[in-house]
C-alpha cells in the first residue's frame, strides 16, 4: 500500500476493516539508505532498530505515524480505536514493554 524505501511488516486490519496498522523502518539519510541496501543485498535482512508504528485507512489514505523513537514492533488493534504494541522507547535498551495508544496518536501509555 505504501511506496517508500524501507521495511514494513506486521500489518493488521482493525476489527471493522477501516484501518491498517503496521511497523516500519524507513531510512532517511544517504548513509542509512546505503546500510539498508547493503543488509538487504548481503543478508536478505533489515535492521529493526528505530522501527515506528503507522496507521492508515484500509484504502491507503491518511497515513499517520504514531511513534517517534525507539524500536516499536508487533502492533495490533484493541477494538477499533486503540492499538497495542511492544516498545523499548522508555528504557532505551533491549527490554520491551507493552504500550497502548489511541488510533489518532493520543493517550500513549505503558500497559
Amino acid at each position: 500500500i505504501t511506496n517508500v524505501v524501507g521495511y514494513e511488516g506486521g500489518a493488521k486490519f482493525s476489527p471493522d476493516g477501516r484501518f491498517i496498522v503496521f511497523h516500519a523502518s524507513r531510512p532517511t539519510s544517504i548513509i542509512q539508505r546505503i546500510k539498508y541496501g547493503w543488509l538487504l543485498w548481503q543478508y536478505n535482512a533489515v535492521e529493526l532498530a528505530n522501527t515506528q508504528i503507522f496507521v492508515m485507512h484500509s484504502d491507503g489514505s491518511g497515513l499517520r505515524q504514531l511513534t517517534k523513537s525507539g524500536t516499536n514492533l508487533w502492533p495490533t488493534f484493541l477494538g477499533n480505536k486503540r492499538i497495542l504494541f511492544a516498545s523499548n522507547n522508555i528504557s532505551k535498551n533491549a527490554t520491551f514493554n507493552i504500550f497502548a495508544v489511541n488510533i489518532d496518536g493520543s493517550d500513549l501509555e505503558q500497559v
